[in-house]
């Protein structure tokens, strides 16, 4: 799993503090990312366990599906 935090132009609500940001922390497995807009110092909590989980859910569901 890749993980990343960048910068973006257009600006969402952070998930902690629920003012406009443009900061994001990225997480990536096959093709499928999770992007959680976030500031830097609002994001006090490590999502890699959290997002292991969502990609598993993913997978199986599309596992299911074919």
């Amino acid at each position: 799993m890749k993980k990343w935090s960048g910068c973006s132009s257009e600006s969402k609500k952070c998930l902690f503090c629920n003012k406009l940001t443009s900061d994001y922390i990225t997480y990536e497995v096959d093709g499928i990312e999770l992007k959680i807009s976030t500031h830097y110092e609002c994001n006090k909590k490590d999502f890699t366990k959290e997002a292991k989980q969502v990609f598993r859910n993913i997978k199986q569901i599309v596992r299911e599906e074919n």
